[in-house]
Parts: structure tokens; sequence; C-alpha cells
């Protein structure tokens, strides 16, 4: 029987982030989670490689945030000479190897080499019969390269070469282990059962405006949302932090932060600040001065559009019209941006600084007083306002909208997305249900008690049955008491 003709129940993870603590500095805490997390998700694996249900095998679908390139913080080597060396950038020296196909192998070997262990769980998955799909999340967007998919593979079939297991009569051979591995650049579809998509296509900080082609114009690089500059050039720098969901802090949020830094933390903060700011308002000018490459990614995201279309049996119509329920990348929108990156808030803090220190100058202090005071609440007011203008940027309550449009357009029973980090059960009106699997990273939002989050869908009598689990204690325990 070929992998096409059998019946699989899946299991639905996403958001484990492996690979966030390689950087130059990573909090100690941080570090303990990452032993909890190998931990449960070995036993995990472990558990589902030795377990069936009703005797079908298993797809694992890992929806986004595997592996967590963004996370990954690889400055270059001195003294190490390399032919790709002419392409290391002066932000790769300061920032670590960005997004290009050959530095993202680098880090995919890196995480490898780190997590070995659950790779090795994984490899074990893999070669009693089960496969493994990896649905593209905002934080591995890399796994678009060919090369990155490729290394992923083999360095999996490495690991089941070295295991002894592996000689046991009825084992998958090493050579099949690659076929087993398929990866999906947008979204996972099982045909009146599920659709699983990791979901930043709705966070306006985190989504691709071509998520089939997210490549920058005339160039071999991804583009950079708000969310990876933010990363790549702020929260990865800084030494003995880790800020998760950084984009919906305050200004005076970031403020705070960096004076807890004390002066030279609060100047490293602002050189990493200002190139971020610099490079999506380059980013921004490239899609204005740009408009013959822009629409060359477009017809190339078209054209691949078609393409998953033939093999997911789904018309190209509904796939247009799933794809147009993106939310569009804030690094296109000039005044969007100035909010997203605080510009406006530093703008009216500068001014208002300056004017301070010039009523004090030239007033009189009876005058100064009530000027200085006028100014400071002038000041406030319109940092409020601002702050107001940006609205909400925490993506659960947009995410949460989507399901019911991808319902009326595949008529899959579930919808299921991953990103925000938060569980959930919902039941929609018309009779389907969405599902958030969370996250498997335990110390940072949610926290420990709602991680270790999954989805299972069993094939039964009557179709499909799915539960939203918690691993907990060794085994899969249902999470919501209300979802049968």
């Amino acid at each position: 029987m070929s992998q096409h003709d059998q019946v699989f129940n899946l299991l639905i993870i996403s958001d484990l982030h492996l690979g966030e603590d390689i950087k130059p500095h990573s909090k100690t805490e941080y570090l303990r989670h990452v032993l909890i997390l190998e931990r449960e998700l070995e036993a995990f694996l472990d558990h589902y490689t030795k377990y069936r249900l009703d005797g079908r095998p298993w797809r694992l679908i890992v929806n986004g945030d595997m592996v967590d390139f963004l996370g990954v913080c690889l400055l270059p080597q001195k003294g190490e000479a390399e032919p790709d060396d002419e392409d290391v950038t002066p932000d790769d020296r300061v920032y670590g190897l960005g997004a290009r196909p050959h530095f993202a192998r680098k880090k995919m070997q890196k995480v490898l080499e780190r997590h070995s262990g659950v790779f090795r769980a994984l490899a074990r998955f893999i070669g009693v019969g089960n496969h493994l799909s990896i649905v593209v999340g905002n934080h591995d967007v890399e796994f678009h390269w060919p090369i990155v998919q490729e290394t992923f593979r083999e360095g999996i079939a490495k690991l089941w070469a070295e295991d002894p297991s592996a000689e046991r009569p009825g084992r998958r051979p090493v050579s099949e282990i690659a076929s087993a591995i398929a990866f999906h650049p947008w979204f996972f579809f099982e045909e009146n059962v599920v659709w699983v998509e990791h979901g930043h296509q709705y966070d306006e900080y985190c989504s691709f405006d071509y998520v089939l082609n997210p490549v920058l114009p005339k160039d071999e690089e991804i583009c950079m949302n708000v969310g990876a500059a933010g990363l790549r050039y702020v929260a990865n720098q800084v030494e003995g932090s880790y800020v998760a969901q950084q984009e919906d802090w305050s200004f005076f949020g970031y403020v705070r932060w960096a004076l807890a830094m004390g002066a030279h933390g609060i100047a490293k903060m602002a050189r990493n600040y200002f190139a971020m700011a610099s490079r999506l308002l380059s980013l921004w000018r490239v899609q204005v001065k740009q408009p013959e490459a822009v629409e060359a990614r477009r017809r190339t995201h078209r054209e691949r559009l078609s393409a998953l279309a033939a093999q997911c049996k789904l018309s190209e119509e509904t796939l247009v019209a799933l794809d147009s329920l993106r939310r569009r990348p804030i690094v296109l929108n000039f005044a969007k941006l100035l909010m997203a990156i605080m510009l406006d808030r530093l703008l009216v803090a500068v001014t208002a600084v300056v004017l301070v220190l010039v009523l004090v100058l030239a007033l009189p202090w009876s005058w100064a007083i009530g000027s200085v005071s006028a100014v400071l609440g002038f000041a406030w007011a319109t940092n409020w306002a601002l702050s107001m203008a940006r609205g909400n940027v925490d993506p659960v309550g947009s995410m949460a909208t989507v399901p019911r449009e991808i319902r009326r357009l595949t008529r899959a029973p579930y919808v299921v997305f991953g990103h925000s980090h938060d569980p959930l059960a919902l039941k929609l009106e018309d009779g389907g249900w969405y599902f958030n699997t969370g996250t498997w990273v335990a110390t940072e939002k949610p926290g420990i008690l709602r991680a270790f989050t999954h989805l299972l869908i069993r094939h039964g009598e009557n179709g499909p049955q799915a539960a939203l689990c918690q691993w907990r204690d060794g085994r899969s325990r249902v999470l919501d008491p209300e979802h049968k």
C-alpha cells in the first residue's frame, strides 16, 4: 500500500521554536526551559512511536515554527574562510547571519546538533512507518529554501542510520526516510478532515505579501517583516534576555527595559533600534522603488499557487480566495510602519525634550514651570492618542475570525492554527471546529500549565474525531473538558 492509499491518524503540534537559545546571550531560566522541552517532546515522540490507534500509522504535522531560524544568532567565525564569505554583510557580522540559503543551512545544521535527542526521537518515529509534514511558519520561513529542506532530511536520515533499532525487521529503510518527510509552504489540507495553517498570515506584524514566494525582489534573501526585525536587531542582541511577543510592548515598556540595562545598555539599545528602523524603512522603499520586481514576485507566487491547487484538490479560485484572507504586512504601509516601530512616539518624545530645554533656558522660572507642564501634558496626550491609533496588536482576535471563512471555502470539519501560543478549542456556528495548538515553549507565554498542547485526530467509523490535548505525566490528556 502506498502512502497515498494509507489512512493516517493525525498528531498536530506547533511552535516548538527549536534553536532559539542558540545565540551569544541566553538567560539561565530559558536554558532550563530547553531541558524541559527536550524531555517532554522526546517522551511524546517515543510514546507515539510505540502506540497506534486502530493500527493506523501517524502523520505528525508540525504546524509552523518548528525551528526558530529567527532566534538563532550565529556570528561569522573569524579565520574560517568559506566560499560564501563575500556574502557576509556588515549586519551579519553584528547581528548574526541572515536568511540567505547557505546561512539558513548553517543554522539548520546547528539546530540539528543542538537538539540531537529530539531529532533522534523524530527519526525513530518516522523509522517505524509514520510520516512527518512540516508546515512553514513565520519563524521557520527559511524552509522555503530547498537546500534547508535537504539538510533537514539528510540530518534525520543520518540519525536513523545510527540508531540500532533501524536494523530490525519491518523498519523503514534509511533510503526512504526522506520520502516520508514533506514540507508545506502555506498549509496542509486533507479533504473532509482538516485545514492546518500556522496563522501568521493573519497577523500583520508577521505576515508575508506573497507566502509562496517570500523572497526580496532581485535578491536571494527572505523578506523581513516587523516581527522578524524586532528579533534580529533588538531582542537577540540583549544579554541575558529573551523577549517573546515583543511586538505588543508599549513605547514606555521599551524605555523601562532600556533604562534597566544602564548607560551601556541604553547606548546598545539605541544602536539596535535605529538599525531595525533603518532596515524596515529601506524595505518599504524597495517596495515603492522596484514595482517591476514586486510584480515578478507576484507572478511567481500565482504560478506556484496554480501548481498547488492541482496537488491539493482545491480549485485555483478557492486558493486565491483563501490567499486574499491574509493581513497586509505592515512594512508595506508607511504610516503603520512608523507606528509599529514607534518612530512617531520617539519623535514626540524628542520634540518634547527639546521644547522643555528651550523653555527652561529662555523663560523666567514662573513662566517656564507652566509652559513645561503644558508641553509634557500635550506630549503625554499625543502619545496616548498614537497608542490608541496603533490598536491591539495581539493576533488572537484577527486569527479567530478567519476559520469560518476557511470552513466556507474548503468545508474542512476542522481548522487548525498555531502562532499565538494560546491553545484553543472553539465550536463554530456552522458546526465545524477551530483549534489552536498552542506551544511547547513552557517558560514564556502562556506558561507551563498551558504548554505541551497538541491536536489528535482519529479516523473513526463516523468520520474524523478531534481532541485538543496536553502532554502531561507521560500521556495525552484532553485539555478542554467540554470538547469530546
